[in-house]
């Protein structure tokens, strides 16, 4: 698959070797030390394992008390990714070494999409610095989780649904829809992008004078409904996946209470949340219960919700990914504190100084150069949307699967969040430098003049 790659794409030879050589030195780290695994990765695992042995969708322990959460916690495509390597007799190793390929096979899909709108290969070069000051990539390429799959979904919907509108196709638009399913079916957060892809349907059977599209609306609509319908009959429940509900009471609600009353305070109240919800005499009920709390909270406290999403969205783009080192360096847990972004919300920069005195030195000077290049990233996407170089179509569809990823996170905007758009906003890299060298020239000329 590399000599292909290479023989392929031989222009583009240098760009692709260093991404190469950063793949296999990430990997090298990993043969020595082996860390594999987050908290995640372990139900994910679980899952896998319930599949093979039993053909349950549950990424819990069988043998112990139920947890109906666990039922739709992890959606099925990567633990059937899992399981299909384990049961042709693979282990972890495996996965990873398939992610590594994958996580190449990205790139690839990066130089495809940015040919497409009109980038050479010298753009793809002025790249590398930003690919290898952004570790998350390779990172999560070398543990057992779902971000490169992911990432993989993503831009092959991208290259299909740019192809599509370009060329007037439901075949490429067909591709794009069959991988917004199994990307919704791998992350959880892009299925209510079902919203966006329909009024973008919608338009495109209107301009088209196509009922053809009709099938690419529905389509969708059947599958979650069946889905949702199939976690009824398992929970009582009619729902997508149990994080939504996890994640809006334990990261969104809770991070906002702490921001309106301070961390005691904030736990106490969520907690109550959490409790009177297994309180209700079922599951359905329970949750109710929860997003009617959860809803009541964040209305409360509109304006303080607003801040702390944008916020969050931000942190996303900027967060240099302490979390993600840390836990693939296995570094003691005792610098495992509460990271850079972190410390500045809450104590400013008097705090970012109390946070870097207790970080390994080298550990920090990466942190801050990779904070630098996630700046100079956000920079090119706000450029971005300007930039006539690229069609409206094309920047709407980057910058609108960017965006969406960005808010539905919102407040719980992290490193590894943003990796399955990263490779999105290295195409933005291009016209953001294009433009700094275009207004350094014209600034020269009024000096000369």
């Amino acid at each position: 698959m590399i000599r292909m790659m290479f023989k392929i794409y031989g222009k583009h030879r240098v760009f692709l070797l260093l991404v190469l050589a950063a793949h296999l030195l990430f990997l090298g780290w990993q043969v020595v030390n082996g860390n594999l695994y987050l908290v995640d990765s372990e139900e994910y695992i679980a899952e896998a394992e319930n599949i093979l042995s039993t053909g349950t969708f549950y990424c819990g322990e069988l043998d112990e008390p139920v947890r109906y959460d666990d039922f739709t916690k992890r959606p099925p495509v990567y633990p059937l990714f899992l399981s299909f390597v384990f049961g042709i007799g693979g282990n972890a190793w495996l996965v990873i070494i398939l992610q590594n390929l994958l996580s190449l096979f990205n790139f690839i899909l990066l130089i495809e999409i940015g040919t497409f709108i009109g980038l050479q290969e010298k753009h793809f070069r002025w790249m590398i610095p930003l690919i290898l000051l952004y570790p998350a990539q390779f990172i999560y390429a070398n543990m057992v989780m779902s971000e490169i799959l992911f990432q993989t979904f993503l831009l092959g919907m991208t290259l299909a649904a740019m192809k599509g509108i370009s060329a007037k196709s439901w075949r490429w638009i067909g591709i794009y829809t069959l991988l917004l399913i199994a990307g919704a079916m791998t992350k959880p957060v892009l299925y209510l992008f079902i919203i966006p892809h329909s009024v973008v349907i919608a338009a495109l059977i209107v301009r088209w004078r196509s009922p053809m599209g009709v099938w690419h609306l529905v389509i969708p609509f059947l599958i979650w409904g069946a889905y949702m319908k199939a976690n009824e009959r398992q929970t009582g429940y009619f729902h997508f996946s149990s994080i939504q509900n996890l994640s809006l009471l334990q990261y969104t609600t809770y991070n906002l209470l702490i921001h309106t009353y301070g961390p005691d305070s904030a736990l106490v109240l969520a907690d109550g949340i959490l409790y009177r919800s297994l309180d209700q005499p079922s599951y359905a009920e329970g949750q109710k219960l929860l997003v009617k709390e959860c809803s009541d909270v964040i209305r409360a406290h509109k304006l303080q919700f607003v801040k702390f999403h944008i916020k969050g969205m931000i942190n996303l783009f900027m967060d240099p990914g302490r979390f993600d080192l840390y836990s693939f360096t296995g570094i003691d847990s005792q610098h495992n504190s509460p990271g850079f972004l972190s410390a500045f919300s809450e104590g400013g920069y008097r705090g970012i100084g109390l946070y870097l005195q207790k970080q390994p030195l080298l550990i920090v000077l990466l942190l801050v150069l990779v904070a630098l290049a996630n700046a100079v990233k956000l920079a090119g996407l706000i450029y971005f949307a300007f930039c006539r170089r690229v069609s409206v179509e094309n920047r709407v569809i980057i910058i609108g699967l960017v965006l969406y990823i960005a808010g539905l996170t919102g407040s719980s905007g992290a490193s590894r969040f943003a990796v399955p758009v990263f490779p999105l906003l290295l195409l933005m890299i291009p016209c953001f430098i294009i433009a700094l060298v275009s207004l350094r020239s014209a600034s020269n000329k009024k000096k000369v003049y």
